[in-house]
């Protein structure tokens, strides 16, 4: 199963929430779980099967079939809008298309599951 997520928001200074326990909690993922600064809020958009992915990154051209085909090895990628200006124009009509047309800051997740 493939799914698809988008950057909702992003939050990158914990003092932002007046909410003490959010504060602990974005202090704790800063510390410990990203070590960038960053929280990545995302939500999945969509889900498709193997085989429908697998069909749309066959109808890519090269740029799209080495992009898109990494999922198969890493089992997770991520696209920017500089990604998306060179899938678009090779990539076949579908929903992950239209996902990235819309993508114009941010990025979009597509992750690969076993279920």
């Amino acid at each position: 199963m493939i799914r698809v997520f988008k950057l909702t928001d992003r939050v990158v200074d914990p003092s932002m929430s007046d909410n003490v326990t959010a504060q602990q909690i974005k202090l704790h993922v800063l510390k410990v779980g990203h070590g960038t600064g960053n929280i990545d809020f995302s939500r999945e958009i969509f889900k498709m099967s193997d085989a429908e992915y697998n069909g749309i990154v066959q109808s890519c051209g090269e740029y799209g079939r080495f992009k898109l085909g990494n999922l198969n090895t890493y089992f997770e990628v991520d696209i920017y809008p500089e990604h998306v200006k060179r899938l678009l124009p090779e990539m076949p009509e579908c929903r992950l298309r239209g996902e990235f047309s819309l993508l114009k800051e941010g990025f979009i997740t597509i992750q690969k599951h076993d279920d």
